[in-house]
């Protein structure tokens, strides 16, 4: 990563993320579950507790307040019939440390690592009221992985609602099924055989249950440079006696599914999460099940995808359909004539097969995220689709358009023949979840920036991101939110400015305002994480006419982002390579002044206010009294241009203003490492550096005219005659060799290229794809980065 751009404090966060177990985490289940009636929802939502609530109303009720041990709570499950439900809640055992805190909700569910855990089952009967109900410990086990909880897979309501079945450890890394009696309180073993990991569910009907085993063999991580890789060993089975079982309620004889220990996910390092996606999906009579199982994925190995479906009563299975792309959110339509699915990881199609002449239905070519299958009547099915993200650019190097941060709900035929209506859109949404009874779906719904800016995706420092539960009626439009916190509240407000609905999002704000508790935070911990929303109250009083209240919530906001004072008599930090939390606690304006102004253009390009955002740093660059406030509003502004199509803005503010601002101040490390940053003891070089790199690409300076090159080639001609040291050498001349090159001068750019050649910092900043197109790499190199680490923590 440093190679490509220089980007050295990336590295510094991979370390802690081989805390889940080297590819072994386990991303929690959030959906929102509803009562068999219909009349009740239950939910889970982290660190503020378990809730019921009323999908009419959307008034939750807090069930439970998990105390500051608990470390992992799941969605309460509604017995089969009434209102009985079960939860569970993890502890570490004795001796095990706490990791740290990580902050706001992964809109997808929180990544769980292995750590050795007792978890409690609690029951709950609210059968006479709210009011007269209590959480009764039923029952503890233990088990070495957070995920079990975390992802709701330790227990499961037998069908007859008699008996609760559950997973606890029988010694170190082994574990088994068991079923607890809720009337003699009695324990006995289910399963035939421990196993390293294990899953489990019943079918709908209560007519089977299946159980998913593995295990794990050793694994070896290697980071070699940017081209590092998670190599060898993970995931395996015994064909033997891993892979999925079935158990007729009615006998006491198990099938092991042939080819089912070629387990689902095959491109996945989590064996939990490939034993969750090979248990099997059930037509609604119990009469056919389909799974998806996988070969390949290890050595780099091409991974083969294969749909089964399987018989239970003749112990039979065959296969559908297979092919190079996964098939997920499996769903059969409710006379089981069709078995829906996506094919693809992240944005897939969504297909529709007729079992009987296996007729293959698109209902939506590419970016579909989730199907949440078909209603309870079986006349509408549901999915979500990732919408474009408005402002793009394939340019920006530190505001990158996120796909999938807005979605839209459809509503189609059952038979899928026409890729249906919107019902919902504006937000990303997650957990789609039809009710049993009625035209509704529960789902999470996140406002998640559209364009979060470096900082946020490698530290998290930026606009958080926040997601009230909620019901939608799909037949009217009609939202229910259930929030649980003024935070809740003001995303709801943040989603009525999206729509432009200005009076409608200050009553929310104002909600929230009221529900506000004081609370006595450290002021760095509060500026590197704040969940505070007076920007966008700034927003939504400038809408409303009110200016006087909307340049108090401004200052207000402005100083949320006065960093600490620096200690005086603490020992100053290492400028090379300082890391960003670092330079913040160390008290520094200048990177405190881009933060904010990184964060001003995340939530105003999330609110579709591209055009307000410019206006905004222009203003700050012309106001501004202190250098390098004006630079940090131009750093953040030249990403504005960019994302506007704006090449010759940029070009100009990147040669009036950027480039001058790196020349005169870039100084080598000295500790004699070579970087495009050098010494930067206020971090904003190294932003500038960032911001200055689609000038350097040949197919950027292509877009500019070539009046427009012929103007400013002049200009970083004198400025590459100016400049002794290697570096800035370096990247003046692929300035000029880009230049050239639109100007069709071929002499000078053999010249300009020449000199990259011998430039002694060259091998060391510059790879192939580097040199080809430093912006495409770099951004390669951040997504690259994520998906490193979700590989490593396997969500």
């Amino acid at each position: 990563m440093r190679k490509i751009l220089g980007l050295g404090f990336i590295a510094l966060g991979i370390l802690s993320f081989f805390t889940t177990g080297c590819g072994q985490g386990v991303q929690g289940d959030r959906t929102i579950h509803f009562s068999s009636d219909g009349t009740s929802v239950s939910f889970q939502n982290g660190k503020e507790g378990v809730f019921v609530a009323d999908p009419v109303t959307g008034k939750p009720r807090k069930i439970f307040e998990p105390d500051k041990d608990i470390i992992a709570a799941s969605t309460p499950l509604w017995a089969p019939a009434g209102k009985k439900l079960i939860f569970t809640t993890a502890r570490l055992k004795d001796a095990e440390p706490r990791q740290a805190d990580s902050g706001d909700q992964n809109p997808a569910g929180d990544t769980f690592g292995p750590r050795n855990i007792n978890y409690t089952c609690w029951l709950r009967d609210e059968s006479d009221g709210p009011d007269k109900a209590v959480n009764v410990k039923l029952f503890e086990a233990a088990c070495d992985h957070t995920g079990y909880v975390g992802a709701n897979l330790a227990v499961r309501w037998h069908p007859k609602g008699d008996r609760i079945l559950y997973l606890d450890k029988t010694a170190e890394h082994r574990l088994n099924l068991f079923e607890f009696n809720l009337e003699t309180k009695n324990t006995r073993r289910v399963f035939e055989h421990d196993a390293q990991a294990m899953v489990f569910d019943w079918e709908k009907t209560g007519r089977y249950l299946a159980v998913v085993t593995g295990r794990l063999e050793s694994v070896s991580v290697n980071i070699n440079g940017p081209n590092g890789k998670v190599t060898g060993g993970g995931v395996t089975t015994n064909p033997d006696e891993d892979g999925l079982w079935l158990l007729p309620a009615d006998k006491n004889k198990w099938w092991h599914v042939p080819y089912s220990h070629e387990l689902a996910r095959a491109d996945s390092f989590s064996l939990i999460e490939r034993l969750r996606a090979t248990l099997p999906v059930w037509t609604a009579d119990g009469n056919r099940f389909a799974f998806a199982p996988s070969t390949g994925g290890k050595n780099e190995e091409p991974v083969h995808y294969k749909l089964r479906v399987g018989d239970p009563a003749r112990r039979e299975v065959a296969v559908l359909t297979e092919g190079d792309n996964p098939y997920r959110d499996l769903n059969w339509s409710t006379d089981g004539d069709r078995l829906g699915f996506v094919l693809g990881k992240d944005f897939g199609d969504l297909n529709i097969l007729q079992i009987k002449d296996q007729q293959l239905t698109e209902v939506k070519k590419a970016d579909v995220v989730r199907f949440a299958g078909w209603d309870y009547a079986g006349r509408r099915l549901a999915y979500v689709v990732a919408e474009p993200i408005g402002n793009d650019s394939p340019w920006t190097t530190l505001l990158l358009p996120e796909p999938g941060a807005r979605n839209a709900v459809y509503l189609a035929d059952a038979d899928g023949k026409q890729p249906g209506k919107v019902v919902f859109s504006g937000l990303r949404v997650t957990f789609p979840k039809w009710s049993p009874t009625e035209e509704k779906l529960s789902l999470w719904l996140t406002f998640t920036p559209t364009h979060p800016s470096i900082v946020s995706k490698m530290f998290g420092v930026g606009m958080p991101t926040g997601d009230p539960a909620a019901t939608v009626d799909v037949t009217t439009g009609q939202i229910t939110w259930m929030a649980t916190n003024a935070f809740e509240k003001a995303q709801i407000g943040h989603y009525d400015l999206i729509r432009m609905e200005y009076d409608q999002a200050w009553q929310w704000y104002a909600d929230a305002e009221r529900e506000l508790k004081p609370e006595d935070k450290d002021k760095a911990q509060a500026f590197l994480h704040s969940r505070d929303f007076s920007f966008f109250e700034y927003f939504c009083l400038t809408k409303l006419g009110r200016h006087a209240e909307a340049r108090e919530k401004l200052e207000q906001f402005k100083r949320l982002f006065a960093p600490p004072p620096a200690d005086k008599d603490a020992k100053k930090i290492d400028p090379n390579g300082t890391p960003l939390q670092a330079l913040l606690q160390d008290g520094n304006p200048a990177l405190a002044s881009l933060l904010r102004n990184l964060y001003a253009a995340e939530a105003l390009l999330s609110l579709g206010a591209v055009q307000e955002a410019q206006a905004l740093l222009e203003k700050e660059m012309k106001d501004s009294p202190v250098l390098e406030e004006q630079l940090s509003a131009a750093i953040v502004l030249s990403q504005i241009h960019l994302l506007r199509n704006q090449h010759i803005e940029y070009a100009r503010l990147a040669t009036d203003v950027l480039l001058p601002y790196v020349l005169k101040n870039w100084k080598p490390n000295t500790n004699g490492q070579i970087d495009w940053f050098g010494q930067d003891e206020s971090g904003l070089e190294s932003f500038t550096v960032l911001a200055l790199a689609p000038v350097t690409a040949l197919d950027f300076v292509n877009t500019l005219s070539v009046e427009e090159v012929r103007n400013l080639e002049p200009r970083w001609t004198k400025m590459r005659a100016g400049v002794e040291k290697a570096v800035p050498q370096l990247g003046l001349d692929l300035i000029l060799r880009a230049a050239h090159d639109r100007l069709g001068q071929n002499k000078e750019k053999m010249e300009a290229a020449a000199r990259i050649d011998k430039n002694p910092a060259r091998a060391q900043l510059l790879t192939p794809e580097a040199d080809k197109n430093p912006v495409a790499a770099l951004r390669k190199a951040i997504a690259d980065y994520g998906q490193f680490v979700q590989s490593l923590r396997g969500s």
